[in-house]
């Protein structure tokens, strides 16, 4: 074993167990020389993250790392992981650029708290793991995927947070599967489903604080701005819209699942309240392309503009590469929801970039965003920004360690529930910026057991105590340039 956890401590446990050799990369079970077990709870008391009960055996082993587990920080971090030296998270996303550089964003807040001492003498680590479909790892489908590897990661390693995935339907099903059965907190930095408002209760308190968690706001807020500015109530810069009037008729091509749906009833429903008439297109990976001649030929037609909402980058190209050969959309305003605020699709934008805006939650700015902004180009060479949700990935991040604090010095544990409280003391009391060396500041508040007021990379953090969720505010965007010099241009911001 080679443990992350920089000390003194570090060359006696390399001599003590150097030898087993125990890489997570394609590491054999072995046999570890302990007592008796029955559960793998047991062999984590005594061994640490990464080891569980042999029931042939009666006693512990390490495990293997997942197949679909293909990157940690640090890079040499190995089985078990001593839970008395160091804390152990996870972060679940896909392996886009975009989601790369989400995860990214949680790896750098990892960095920086280990830059400046960790939490109580414990250094971080973090497992990223990837539930795009690959048949040359398994069969499964996104949906099975993360179900499995977060089931491995809660109940095999013991890891007490995940940060994503990035859809919300994948959230549902990762916190479904373990945050009850094994006490897992699950954060997300993008999933904004108005459907997940509620799935751990609807209210949070200080005795059942909620295992569920974001750092961006749910979508009711966008359903609102998206609306308003479709019916030209809220725009002034309407010059620069490639539509000339108010839109009424309004086709609505929307991914199926929670977020698709709910985001897609939510703009019918207000568009319709509004004098206006959605028709509604469901599509998956598979139908995309028929969907999307469906609207060119639709009998309800011709529509003043289509919305196209998803999660998925690859759903917006699929959409792009299918609108840019249908001449009925040479005229047609364009509207993305947030998942095609991401560079990823500019390949793919050809001749219709003038016809295309959308929707975000709003991206960061100011001094706060900035540093990180920098830390993040200097690491990994490219501004946050070409991708969305990164700077609320760090926070999502930043919070599960800061969250790691409180607990240390406020619970009886750093299990999920423990964690969970811990989200609940970051929206009142002395101010605290997100930064690499803020987590100084908020430990020692939270050793005098005081609540503090979190200023996020992707903005203010102000947690309603009662729902657990964050406030809208949403930018609409347009694209700006064309071929190698396209980039994403703020119209304006709207406040719910």
């Amino acid at each position: 074993m080679v443990p992350f956890r920089r000390s003194k401590r570090r060359a006696h446990v390399i001599m003590r167990f150097g030898a087993l050799g125990l890489l997570l990369a394609g590491c054999t079970p072995q046999i570890l020389p302990v007592t008796e077990c029955t559960t793998n709870v047991e062999c984590r008391d005594v061994m640490g993250y990464g080891s569980a009960c042999d029931l042939d055996s009666g006693l512990c082993r390490t495990v293997d790392m997942h197949p679909r587990c293909d990157a940690t920080y640090p890079e040499d971090l190995t089985f078990p992981v001593k839970r008395d030296e160091n804390y152990l998270i996870a972060s679940l996303f896909g392996r886009s650029d975009a989601h790369i550089a989400r995860y990214r964003g949680a790896e750098l807040a990892v960095k920086h708290a280990n830059q400046n001492q960790g939490v109580d003498g414990h250094d971080f680590g973090i497992i990223h793991c990837n539930y795009d479909v690959d048949a040359s790892i398994d069969d499964l489908d996104s949906t099975g995927a993360v179900e499995e590897i977060s089931t491995w990661l809660s109940d095999d390693v013991g890891i007490p947070a995940i940060i994503g995935p990035a859809a919300s339907s994948l959230t549902g099903a990762v916190y479904n599967k373990v945050a009850e059965e094994y006490d897992t907190l699950v954060v997300s930095p993008s999933a904004t489903a108005t459907t997940l408002i509620d799935i751990d209760g609807t209210v949070s308190t200080d005795a059942e604080p909620g295992l569920f968690w974001r750092t961006a706001p749910p979508d009711g807020g966008q359903a609102i701005a998206i609306v308003a500015d479709m019916r030209n109530e809220y725009d002034p810069l309407g010059e620069t819209v490639f539509r000339t009037g108010p839109t009424s008729a309004l086709a609505i091509l929307y991914q199926e699942g929670a977020y698709g749906e709910g985001l897609a009833f939510a703009v019918g429903d207000l568009l319709n309240a509004a004098g206006g008439d959605a028709s509604l297109f469901i599509f998956s990976t598979d139908t995309l392309g028929a969907q999307v001649a469906a609207v060119a030929n639709s009998g309800d037609g011709p529509f003043d503009e289509v919305l196209v909402i998803s999660s998925d980058a690859s759903d917006y190209n699929g959409f792009l590469a299918a609108a840019n050969a249908n001449a009925a959309f040479a005229t047609l305003p364009i509207f993305m929801s947030d998942g095609g605020r991401t560079s990823d699709i500019f390949p793919a934008v050809g001749a219709l970039g003038p016809n295309i805006r959308g929707s975000v939650p709003a991206l960061p700015e100011g001094i706060v965003f900035d540093g990180f902004d920098a830390s993040y180009a200097v690491e990994y060479g490219e501004s946050s920004n070409l991708h969305s949700f990164v700077p609320h990935t760090y926070d999502a991040a930043s919070l599960v360690i800061y969250a790691h604090a409180w607990a240390v010095y406020n619970e009886e544990g750093t299990r999920g529930v423990h964690l969970a409280r811990g989200f609940r003391k970051l929206s009142t009391g002395p101010d605290i910026a997100i930064s690499a060396p803020a987590i100084t500041e908020v430990i020692a508040q939270f050793r005098q057991g005081n609540s503090i007021d979190i200023e996020g990379t992707s903005g203010l953090l102000d947690y309603n105590l009662t729902t657990g969720e964050l406030p809208s505010t949403i930018e609409v965007w347009s694209i700006a340039g064309t071929g190698t010099g396209q980039t994403f241009e703020q119209e304006y911001i709207f406040v719910e």
